[in-house]
């Protein structure tokens, strides 16, 4: 077995701690709005580098950073999509919602039953998106209580940071995996497919939100990628040692231990927070008594014989056996599939059942190319099961003690299985959700490599030599997309963002065809028919056809929308692979028309000419491509987020709110009219007030809020303004302190004091 040594554990400790602190610093707005961009994606490159360079004069060095792939796609990662990430708005409503929802862990002191505001139990998702964000916001200083969210040194805090850094960390960590698990056929290639991956528009955009697709991504990538290792390596392949050096001793350690600590780091903790939970509380600290708020009561468990203690045991020695297994395994092939399986788990940990099911129908693919069984048995499938009910179930049966049956029936029935049987929370009921919604949508998150990945996927399915391990891996990663677009296809619930779990193998599946043409252009010994050379400006001239048109829907002026009726939306459509209500305008997007008419026009006439020019030009031309797809990824994933989320994001009207406070000297509360968007909970610590009609409870509460000399601080959805003025009556004075301009989705108003 090779041995490998790493970086002193300290150093990368120490660095790691620096990057903490000037998170925290960033956080609470303690840096310089100009330098933040700056200064913290250096600082969390530091550790990666460290990680692998034992000596920084190593670094000068040109060759170091081709002999380090994996490290060079983590610091362009980083540096692609890091410096804006935590400098615009949560969107509303599934980043705030889930926000929110950590935010009441926090405050409430309860890891295990999920709680959002004045709405009571949160059981529509699974736990894993919760406890990352919740462990974030501990680790870099969110405030979590009234008035505390918001506040920081040198303006208003940046909670954002917090909020998306586990998601956004999440789906490096998978293009990573995803390139280390295909380097066997090649480095260029996998460094080819986990680049097509990271600049993909619908991976640009998830890892720039905080929502349970997020690290569903992440743990999708990962899991295909040591797949098509453990397909790659062979069965007798034996796990590398490592060295690590613990000041002058040093610890060897394999692969094998690293499953085991990644299963025991993802499982203990979990059974820690069962086992120290205390009594059920509902209701929100300091919002008790607030209208609109339930009130604060401790809630008996549903079933007190499943004792927390009861279940450490069952799970506790399960664990210890199947992490002692893999700490003994040396099979690299078992292990990868191994680490897969807790990939898988993850993912499922995150999203649902969707999380095994994607990969396993890859992998599946992958057997029936091979014509063969055999390998079916280093899947380990029953061992692999135990390691995703490890992962899952603990959670799940803690919360079935606690809660019974509605828990099961909220989480499992209505938004798991209901969401695929029927309709549930639709809102795209005007458009046609055939075969061709997710055809569109999959366009739009591959842009810019829309037609070229069409062109792949097409052309996936005629292989050259059957049961090759590089085609079973073809075959793995197109299995997942097609197992994707299948599965998101039947279900009855369809959102635009469901598709976008099949990007890591449409990646896969595309960075193979780019390699292979890149090969044939530099083998000169290769002979093609007349039919074969014209098989290929075919191809590309009908890329370059289908990547126009994609960019066309981009680049639909506003005032031309048909919201609600499945009418073209413009810049919009970025947004809505992500959010929620299709039939909001995103105004602020329109200013972006010129650049994307720019963009789609580039990105065209880059591709064209790949059809015509000499085989020798093709690798030069495909790197530009790339090129121009890593600036548009850097301006997707920084710029438009941070202008679009004015219209869908409540943070700068929540910033407006205190600072009016502070220069009336009021302590006006907040109301939140007829909304239901959670932006006005979370950024507010739920120090608000929630009416969702009008009637006499809320002229009382007006009322008596006006007799004790305060002024009321009114948000709602800007459609609404009109009959909450109505419901406040002509008498009072109002004042408007957001115009359409700044926001065009919600406004905020003061109704000033007698």
């Amino acid at each position: 077995m090779k041995t490998k040594l790493l970086a002193p554990a300290g150093v990368v400790g120490v660095l790691t701690a620096l990057a903490i602190v000037v998170l925290r610093l960033a956080v609470a707005a303690r840096i310089a709005w100009w330098l933040a961009p700056v200064v913290v994606p250096l600082a969390v490159i530091a550790p990666v580098l460290a990680v692998a360079c034992t000596d920084a004069r190593q670094l000068a060095r040109l060759d170091w950073w081709k002999a380090h792939p994996s490290t060079t796609l983590t610091v362009f990662a980083l540096l692609v999509g890091l410096p804006l990430l935590g400098t615009c708005s949560l969107v509303d409503p599934w980043e705030s919602h889930y926000a929110e929802v950590a935010r009441e862990m926090l405050e409430r002191h309860d890891l295990l039953s999920p709680w959002w505001a004045h709405d009571g139990w949160f059981r529509s998702k699974p736990v894993l998106l919760f406890w990352l964000e919740a462990l974030s916001m501990k680790l870099l200083g969110v405030g979590t209580g009234p008035d505390q969210v918001l506040a920081g040194a040198l303006g208003a805090a940046h909670p954002e940071y917090a909020v998306r850094l586990p998601g956004f960390l999440g789906v490096v960590g998978g293009a990573v995996v995803l390139q280390k698990g295909l380097a066997h056929l090649g480095q260029r290639l996998a460094s080819g497919v986990a680049l097509v991956f990271l600049t993909m528009s619908g991976t640009v955009l998830l890892a720039h939100q905080a929502i349970t697709d997020t690290p569903l991504l992440g743990a999708t990538a990962a899991s295909l990628g040591l797949l098509a290792a453990a397909e790659l390596v062979g069965p007798d392949a034996e796990a590398r040692v490592f060295e690590l050096r613990l000041g002058t001793r040093a610890l060897a350690l394999h692969a094998g231990h690293l499953v085991a600590a990644l299963l025991l780091v993802a499982v203990v903790p979990q059974l820690l927070v069962i086992v120290t939970a205390g009594p059920i509380h509902a209701g929100s600290p300091h919002a008790c008594t607030l209208p609109g708020q339930p009130a604060c009561a401790e809630v008996r468990l549903a079933h007190a014989a499943l004792a927390p203690w009861l279940q450490l045991l069952f799970w506790a020695p399960l664990l210890a056996a199947v992490a002692a297994s893999f700490a003994a395994e040396t099979r690299l092939d078992r292990l990868l599939v191994a680490g897969a399986w807790c990939a898988a788990g993850i993912g499922t940990m995150a999203k649902g059942p969707v999380g095994l099911v994607v990969p396993a129908a890859g992998a599946f693919l992958a057997l029936v190319n091979g014509r063969s069984l055999r390998p079916l048995l280093r899947l380990e499938i029953l061992r692999g099961l135990v390691i995703v009910a490890l992962l899952v179930l603990p959670w799940y049966l803690a919360m079935y003690a606690r809660h019974g049956r509605p828990f099961l029936d909220e989480l499992v029935m209505r938004n798991m299985l209901g969401r695929t049987l029927d309709h549930l929370h639709d809102t795209n009921s005007s458009e046609d959700t055939g075969v061709s919604y997710f055809v569109k949508q999959l366009g739009y998150g591959t842009f810019p490599w829309s037609g070229l990945a069409a062109v792949a996927m097409l052309t996936a399915a005629r292989r050259a030599d059957q049961g090759s391990p590089r085609d079973r891996v073809r075959a793995l990663l197109f299995g997942s997309a097609l197992a994707t677009f299948v599965l998101v296809s039947t279900m009855g619930t369809k959102f635009h963002h469901y598709v976008l779990v099949a990007l890591p193998g449409v990646a896969g599946v595309t960075g193979m065809f780019l390699e292979e043409r890149i090969a044939a252009a530099a083998s000169r010994s290769v002979r093609t028919s007349p039919a074969a050379r014209w098989t290929w400006p075919v191809l590309i001239l009908v890329a370059t056809v289908l990547t126009w048109l994609v960019a066309r829907d981009f680049t639909v002026p506003v005032t031309d929308d048909a919201p609600g009726a499945g009418g073209p939306s413009g810049a919009a459509r970025f947004f809505h692979l992500l959010t929620y209500r299709y039939d909001r305008r995103w105004i602020s997007s329109a200013q972006f028309l010129p650049l994307l008419v720019m963009a789609g026009s580039l990105f065209a006439l880059a591709l064209a000419p790949l059809g015509w020019l000499r085989q020798r030009l093709r690798p030069r031309i495909i790197a530009a491509f790339l090129a121009l797809a890593t600036l548009f990824a850097v301006w997707l994933g920084n710029v438009y987020p941070a202008v679009a989320a004015h219209d869908g994001g409540q943070r700068e009207l929540l910033v407006r709110y205190e600072s009016e406070r502070a220069r009336h000297h009021d302590s006006g509360p907040l109301v939140a009219w007829e909304l239901n968007w959670k932006g006005e909970n979370f950024y507010t610590g739920n120090d608000v007030a929630v009416f969702l009609g009008g009637g006499a409870t809320f002229h009382s509460y007006v009322e008596s809020e006006r007799a004790r000399g305060h002024a009321l601080y009114i948000v709602t959805e800007r459609p609404r303004l009109r009959s909450l003025r109505s419901e406040l009556g002509a008498a009072l004075p109002t004042e408007e302190l957001v115009t359409a301009a700044e926001c065009d989705e919600f406004v905020l108003i003061r109704v000033a004091p007698p």
